[in-house]
């Protein structure tokens, strides 16, 4: 595409209201699916970050609407503010296409890679269970781009590299390379906490970290919206392979 070769596409691409734009109709597809398969916005066919949310919702007996009604209230509220940027630049729908194809591109070579990895860290058996089709895994692994991009690299991510530069650390490769480090140990932890059934694994917990990093990297370079799409797009090729 004619985009690709333009300067101002990767630029433009990278932004955050651009790519929150962009993330929209993933995450509105991801809670539409959830919401026909549990029959509500309560049930286990979650995926993690946005099951542990609910489960906390209810423990302080608040309403289940709010798991939905949070994210949209800030998300207008983030294009209110940024709404003459907006009518100065507008949205260019090639633009919004070019990410996508950039994601489709992005998520067949990590899924290539990583099942490569796969295939040495995993058992044959465990390795079965990664490729293995629901409709529930598929409506999961829809929404982990969604939900755990956002918790891990939109604001973990961000929140590290924003207290060491508090800390005066110039070496742009230290600050990096430590909040890479630090938010892809968490996101593999995060599999392991409840209420997830999963027992801890040292070789899956290696292959979540070495994914995470490379998400990590990619969110640096790219930004949210293309890195959520990535991941999403990473699970599916890797349940279906």
């Amino acid at each position: 595409m004619r985009a690709f070769f333009e300067k101002e596409y990767w630029q433009v691409s990278r932004t955050t209201t651009m790519s929150l734009i962009f993330a929209v109709p993933l995450w509105v597809v991801y809670e539409y699916l959830a919401y026909r398969m549990n029959n509500g916005l309560g049930g286990t066919h979650r995926t993690g970050v946005d099951l542990l949310f609910t489960q906390k919702l209810l423990e302080f007996s608040l309403p289940l609407e709010l798991s939905v009604a949070l994210p949209a209230v800030l998300l207008c509220a983030f294009f209110i503010k940024k709404r003459n940027r907006l009518a100065l630049t507008g949205v260019r729908i090639e633009y919004l296409a070019g990410m996508f194809l950039e994601c489709l591109l992005y998520g067949i070579i990590f899924g290539l890679l990583v099942g490569g990895i796969t295939g040495i860290l995993l058992t044959p058996i465990e390795e079965q269970m990664v490729g293995t089709f629901s409709v529930s895994a598929l409506v999961m692994n829809i929404g982990s781009g969604i939900y755990e991009e956002f918790l891990f690299r939109f604001v973990l991510l961000s929140a590290i590299i924003l207290a060491l530069r508090k800390l005066d650390l110039q070496n742009k490769v230290v600050v990096y390379g430590l909040a890479i480090f630090v938010s892809s140990l968490a996101f593999a932890g995060f599999h392991y906490l409840d209420p997830f059934p999963e027992t801890f694994d040292r070789a899956k917990f290696t292959f979540r970290a070495v994914a995470g990093a490379i998400f990590s990297l990619l969110f640096v370079l790219r930004g949210y919206g293309i890195t959520a799409y990535t991941h999403s797009l990473y699970n599916i090729f890797l349940m279906l392979r």
